[in-house]
């Protein structure tokens, strides 16, 4: 919307689809992630099946991953770029739908891949896996799709972020992509294999760890660069206060460079 401020901007609607993001990841966790991983921990204790218990950890990690951490991070994202730029926030429809597909898959996931292994309704199981993964690379690609629409508008001169938390943020994001289409290719394989089915392959849960990684960098690259940095300062310049007392005075102190002789 032309001539909005920011705060109109913020408002949105559509800028609060992080809520959805975050209610979403917590119920993964909580529901599927944590109750998984408890289950997974007493059922090994209490010797049961190898097999189960290593296809249900991994799917609680898949889904601590990308039901948690990724979901949070992606909900964060799609409110908190548009901002950076001073943009128009992206499509609710689409944020809505890839974050409807991309749940899906991943409770789709904790109930397939125990399943399988567990060699309870195995062609039902088998073909729910994939899916799982299907709809994960689907939701995700559609997410993803919605920040590089972001990316691609012109923001406002002084709200343009830095060079570096927009490197950070497109390898993130290519990361996360990758991973999914991977994990789509660990869950055919996991689906198809007789000698141990329901495990996925070792690199394919790798490539989840590095893309939470790294999807996950850029938010901490811009919120703990020094405001020296934020302002074209050099980054041995190091911050600090000002003398003068600005705090009595219920003003909002100031960062200055060291090198201002202030």
């Amino acid at each position: 919307m032309a001539g909005a401020s920011s705060t109109e901007i913020a408002s949105k609607p559509a800028l609060r689809i992080w809520r959805a993001f975050a209610v979403a990841g917590l119920a993964l966790a909580i529901l599927a992630g944590f109750a998984s991983g408890t289950l997974a921990v007493l059922v090994r204790l209490a010797g049961g099946p190898s097999l189960w218990t290593a296809a249900l950890a991994q799917a609680h990690g898949h889904v601590q991953i990308y039901g948690f951490a990724g979901l949070m991070t992606l909900g964060v994202a799609q409110h908190f770029v548009p901002r950076l730029r001073g943009v128009s926030p992206p499509d609710a429809r689409l944020c809505w739908l890839g974050l409807s597909l991309l749940g899906a898959g991943l409770g789709l996931r904790i109930l397939s891949q125990p399943l399988l292994a567990g060699g309870i309704t195995i062609q039902a199981a088998a073909t729910a896996l994939v899916i799982s993964g299907t709809l994960e690379l689907v939701g995700g690609s559609l997410l993803v799709w919605a920040l590089a629409a972001t990316l691609r508008r012109p923001g406002v001169t002084h709200k343009r972020p830095l060079r570096t938390f927009t490197t950070a943020l497109v390898t993130g994001l290519a990361a996360y992509e990758a991973a999914l289409a991977i994990n789509l290719l660990g869950t055919w394989h996991a689906a198809a294999s007789t000698e141990r089915p329901g495990i996925v392959p070792a690199p394919a849960s790798t490539a989840l760890a590095a893309s939470a990684a790294s999807t996950a960098l850029p938010p901490s690259i811009r919120v703990w660069s020094p405001t020296a940095v934020a302002r074209g300062c050099p980054l041995t310049t190091m911050p600090r206060w000002p003398r003068t007392g600005s705090r009595a005075y219920g003003h909002r102190p100031v960062l200055t460079p060291a090198t201002s002789g202030g």
